[in-house]
């Protein structure tokens, strides 16, 4: 089970295996991993308790990245610690053109790199720590490692719209991870998502995961969830089921979204995310818009109210 975390202006998201949890940073708290009570309840707790603040914007997001540092990166790598080589006991060389070019560093739970009697380098314990939960990632000076025994199996070229990333299939022979991996900011802070392909549907293919994530971490349209149909009706694409859904609608006054919108949805993998669907040269691209709303009706109303911004409807927002 793979767990992420994601700053979007004053949101924290928690993405876990499936489900996707936006909550406010400043309420954010880490939960200890033997904690009795499921990690998504007890979100689901807070969050009940009082609503969301959606702008109270810089301090969250100075509090959440704070956090996502601690969680997920060590302290950026000065430029002599990055030619660093890393001891040649730990590294198997990539064959040729076998995808993303990095390093491979095993991965050993009882290992302390922290401690510099261990005798290893900053860069290879980086390496170490980072892939005790996830089988490949970027360290926070821009080295692509991947766990000892995984290969890469498939790589989706420029996934982000601007933003240096690579989009990876690793496995195991036995497991398989899909992973959407930004490269680091200058301050060395990590971003990325990760799934497990057995946690969703099986009719789900690698790239249209890769383009559902880039969507939300962007805010830029999705083209592969969701066609119109010829009744003019929607249908969600494999890998894909349509909660609710409204077509051949027109925007009410006010109304602050993308131009030519006539339909929205709702997707069963995601209650906190529904999307404005624009038809375009027979396509539908469906734009990302977040929030706890309970019907089509919420969602027109708070896209036609000052308290939307359109361009805030992303998760990866000033990290880009």
């Amino acid at each position: 089970m793979h767990t992420q975390y994601a700053i979007c202006k004053d949101h924290l998201t928690l993405q876990r295996t499936r489900a996707s949890l936006r909550i406010p940073v400043e309420r954010f708290r880490i939960l200890h991993p033997e904690a009795p009570m499921d990690l998504r309840e007890e979100i689901e707790r807070d969050l009940s308790t009082e609503p969301v603040d959606r702008f109270a914007i810089e301090d969250a997001l100075r509090a959440g990245r704070r956090t996502v540092v601690r969680r997920r990166a060590l302290s950026a790598l000065a430029a002599t610690v990055a030619s660093v080589a890393i001891a040649t006991s730990l590294v198997v060389a990539l064959d040729p053109g076998a995808a993303p070019s990095g390093d491979r560093v095993a991965s050993r739970g009882a290992d302390r790199c922290d401690l510099p009697s261990a005798g290893r380098t900053s860069a290879e314990c980086e390496g170490y720590q980072l892939l005790q939960d996830d089988p490949v990632a970027y360290t926070s000076s821009g080295t692509l490692v991947i766990r000892d025994g995984w290969t890469y199996t498939a790589r989706i070229m420029d996934p982000l719209v601007g933003v240096d990333a690579a989009a990876v299939e690793v496995t195991d022979g036995a497991d398989t991870d899909w992973a959407l991996l930004k490269e680091p900011g200058a301050d060395g802070s990590l971003f990325a998502q990760h799934a497990d392909p057995a946690d969703l549907r099986g009719d789900l293919t690698f790239g249209a995961w890769v383009s559902y994530v880039a969507s939300r971490w962007q805010g830029t349209p999705a083209t592969l969830l969701v066609a119109y149909t010829r009744g003019g009706d929607l249908e969600a694409l494999p890998g894909w089921a349509i909660r609710q859904q409204a077509t051949g609608l027109t925007m009410p006054a006010g109304y602050r979204g993308p131009t030519g919108v006539d339909a929205v949805v709702q997707l069963d993998d995601d209650a906190r995310t529904w999307y404005l669907v624009q038809r375009a040269g027979g396509m539908a691209l469906a734009f990302p818009l977040f929030g706890r709303f309970g019907s089509v009706e919420d969602v027109l109303a708070h896209v036609s109210s000052p308290a939307y911004d359109p361009d805030r409807q992303c998760m990866l927002g000033e990290a880009q």
